[in-house]
């Protein structure tokens, strides 16, 4: 990788340069912070699981390695952040914002990181939200998934830029964290409130395995005792049927089913035993 000082040939800010950024699936943000991007992304509003309403914490991914469109005196370029540079031996206690709003008074300080990592080139922080009363509407539209956006602010002592392509790319040498943000469009879009999806026990699925055997067995046991052709329980087993079910469906086909032609011994007339007249 080359060092900015060695790279002589200058980044030029183009319509040609973000077309190409947004062809490669890029946000480019335009200059003013509180215009939308010209390329948006469409996510549901779900209430994180990680969120846990007896401690006001909830888990989030700050930051990836995602490139995200950015823009400097040079022109545009590509920012890539590395998680191996990342210093977290002063993260301690960083500030939670909404809309990295400066922390002018203590009022504006919605709650404090309580804990950093980095997981699978991802960075995953724990925060704890203030519980005062002005925190409230945060506070709510966290836990019902309405703000799920999260960013990050960040200090770098020393960038490397290097070409990829068409693109120029700049990855800091040695960066640090300053605070945690809630907010609504994210420079990075996979950077935002994690939702875990719980798998599975062994003993569950276990169960789950048992029970299914179960009721294929009860089933089928079912539509033989009645007399009814295999067809009939691999229907039930195939629609999900559960034994109550598959009961009252064999007995309306016992029900409807042709009544069998029943034989009678017929005395023959010359019986003298039988003859009662003629």
């Amino acid at each position: 990788m080359q060092s900015i000082e060695n790279l002589t040939e200058t980044r030029t800010e183009n319509l040609a340069a973000a077309l190409t950024l947004a062809k490669a699936g890029f946000v480019i943000f335009p200059a003013k912070a509180d215009k939308a991007p010209i390329k948006g992304f469409t996510w549901k509003n779900l209430a994180p699981s990680t969120w846990n309403p007896e401690t006001h914490t909830v888990e989030v991914v700050a930051a990836t390695d995602t490139l995200v469109a950015r823009r400097d005196k040079v022109g545009a370029y590509a920012e890539r952040l590395d998680m191996a540079t990342l210093d977290l031996s002063t993260a301690k206690d960083l500030p939670v914002f909404f809309a990295h709003k400066p922390a002018c008074t203590s009022r504006e300080i919605a709650g404090i990181v309580e804990s950093l990592r980095v997981e699978s080139g991802q960075l995953i922080a724990v925060l704890r939200l203030s519980q005062a009363d002005d925190n409230l509407p945060l506070i709510q539209r966290v836990a019902d998934g309405t703000v799920s956006g999260v960013s990050i602010g960040y200090v770098v002592s020393a960038w490397t830029e290097t070409r990829e392509g068409d693109l120029w790319v700049k990855n800091p040498r040695a960066w640090a964290i300053s605070e945690i943000s809630f907010t609504p469009n994210p420079a990075d879009p996979n950077s935002r409130v994690r939702h875990i999806v719980d798998k599975p026990k062994p003993d569950d699925l276990n169960d789950a395995a048992t029970l299914e055997r179960t009721r294929r067995t009860d089933i089928r046991t079912l539509v033989r005792t009645a007399g009814l052709t295999a067809d009939v329980a691999d229907n039930l087993i195939d629609d999900g049927a559960d034994l109550a079910t598959a009961k009252a469906t064999v007995w309306d086909a016992v029900q409807t089913r042709a009544k069998p032609v029943i034989r009678t011994h017929q005395a023959a007339n010359d019986d003298p035993a039988v003859i009662t007249r003629r």
